[in-house]
């Protein structure tokens, strides 16, 4: 969805990021993303959902460093870390109503 909406330049793609987020939040049937809730729901470390879980996180953590390599970010896996907690954020706070009447979209964020 990334490299759909950024196409093949890196600093598009990484523009993209947040746009894939609030396609992601603003799809019908939305209810939270499945691997925080699993990680919420099954907290202990060694159980197959949770693993599960901390996998997805990984990968897109990783997907998201190689394009920070690309952009040539200073600190290419802070910026990682940082994107992933920011769309973890957003997925879960689009679960509370207040936060879908809010005109604010991730990708307007004043930190991006």
């Amino acid at each position: 969805m990334i490299q759909a909406r950024g196409g093949a330049i890196a600093v598009a793609q990484l523009h993209a990021v947040l746009d894939v987020v609030e396609l992601i939040i603003e799809s019908e049937g939305f209810h939270g993303c499945i691997f925080v809730n699993a990680a919420m729901e099954v907290p202990l470390p060694h159980e197959p959902a949770h693993v599960a879980a901390s996998q997805s996180k990984q990968a897109i953590e990783d997907i998201l460093y190689a394009i920070a390599v690309n952009v040539r970010a200073d600190e290419p896996r802070s910026l990682a870390r940082e994107l992933c907690l920011i769309m973890e954020g957003a997925y879960v706070t689009s679960m509370f109503p207040a936060a879908k009447t809010q005109s604010t979209s991730p990708a307007e964020s004043p930190i991006v």
